[in-house]
């Protein structure tokens, strides 16, 4: 029987009695039976938040258990998950940092590289500044020595010595035709002024 009909029934055997008593006008026994009614209902909620404190009691052992079938793994492998976790996360953070500073350095060298080459490009283009003014001047005084040695050379002759040597006086053509590293300067010199000295031509 639920404990709130108990009560009722209690609260209407004491008003009945208490009616009775009434009627036969004794005041000593309407006390007591007032204080007994106090007690009684003092009783029931004394016992009501008994009842209140066993079902807060069950839920949170009904929430633990449910806890534990959602995480069924053996005590303590949530906690070992937590911190697998959390080394990643920190093994990360360090491969994040170096591939940082990885970048740094690479963005250092090209930055590096880049002032070298504009240097190198201002570098040549003075250099091709020079022979462009340098290249009239070179070429009137090769004239010149063409005239006075009497050898024609043959500029567009790549990654080789040529030319032709003119006799003014036989007006014979002697040519010559050397590559570049065959000889050396001093031997090349030498077996040109000999072509110039005499007759035939030179060639390797």
């Amino acid at each position: 029987m639920a404990s709130g009909k108990v009560f009722e029934e209690h609260l209407g055997v004491i008003s009945a009695l208490k009616d009775n008593f009434t009627r036969q006008e004794d005041a000593e026994t309407l006390r007591a039976l007032i204080a007994v009614q106090a007690e009684i209902k003092e009783r029931i909620h004394a016992h009501e938040s008994e009842v209140q404190q066993a079902i807060r009691e069950l839920t949170s052992q009904v929430e633990a258990s449910r806890i534990k079938a959602a995480y069924p793994d053996q005590e303590g492998a949530h906690d070992q998950r937590l911190q697998a976790l959390e080394s990643s996360i920190i093994a990360s953070r360090k491969h994040i940092s170096q591939l940082t500073a990885e970048l740094q350095a690479v963005e250092d060298a090209r930055k590096v590289t880049g002032d070298k080459m504009r240097e190198v490009a201002v570098h040549k283009a003075k250099l091709d500044h020079v022979l462009l003014q340098s290249e009239p001047h070179i070429r009137h005084q090769l004239s010149l020595y063409a005239h006075v040695s009497k050898i024609s050379w043959e500029f567009g002759a790549g990654g080789r010595v040529a030319g032709t040597v003119s006799d003014p006086v036989s007006t014979d053509l002697r040519h010559f035709d050397l590559p570049e590293g065959s000889l050396s300067q001093f031997e090349m010199t030498n077996a040109i002024w000999d072509l110039v000295a005499a007759e035939g031509s030179v060639q390797t």
